[in-house]
């Protein structure tokens, strides 16, 4: 019977996902990819959201990932650049 595990990726595994994403997305949409580079740069942005880092594994084998980042979307209609500049900072923190 196959066994579907769903766990929060732990700092070893960040390589081996690393490959998982490089090897699924190499020559899929460009020559070569970067999904895996940019996986790896939003771990350490301050939207990255540790508690919702997932891995799946199918019977041991690491076969999925997923992350999540917190953002925010401005719309451009009525406000000034100044005020959404100062909004994206307040979300910065």
């Amino acid at each position: 019977m196959t066994t579907l595990r769903l766990c929060f990726e732990k700092k070893e595994e960040y390589r081996e996902v690393e490959d998982l994403v490089r090897e699924s997305f190499w020559n899929v949409y460009r020559p070569g990819c970067f999904e895996h580079y940019v996986l790896n740069q939003m771990r350490d942005d301050p939207a990255f959201v540790p508690e919702l880092d997932f891995v799946m594994e199918q019977d041991g084998k690491l076969i999925g990932q997923n992350m999540f980042m917190t953002c925010i979307s401005i719309r451009k209609i009525g406000i000034s650049q100044e005020k959404a500049y100062e909004i994206s900072r307040y979300f910065q923190r």
